[in-house]
């Protein structure tokens, strides 16, 4: 529908395949370099994985260990 912006929210969305190699590998540097910064963030006891925050501890289990 022309002039129906509500729906076409993503037009301006691009694919990673749309961008240039250099710029691809540029984000994907970034991308890797976020997700190892985040992953520092937990350590793992046993079958647990505990997220180290300064502000809170959060625990995650696996599905057989929830009651």
């Amino acid at each position: 529908m022309a002039g129906n912006t509500e729906d076409d929210d993503d037009s301006g969305t691009i694919a990673l395949e749309d961008i240039s190699e250099e710029d691809r590998a540029e984000l994907e540097a970034m991308v890797k370099e976020l997700r190892d910064r985040m992953l520092v963030r937990y350590v793992k006891i046993d079958d647990m994985f505990v997220k180290r925050d300064a502000r809170s501890i959060t625990i995650t289990t696996s599905a057989k260990n929830k009651l």
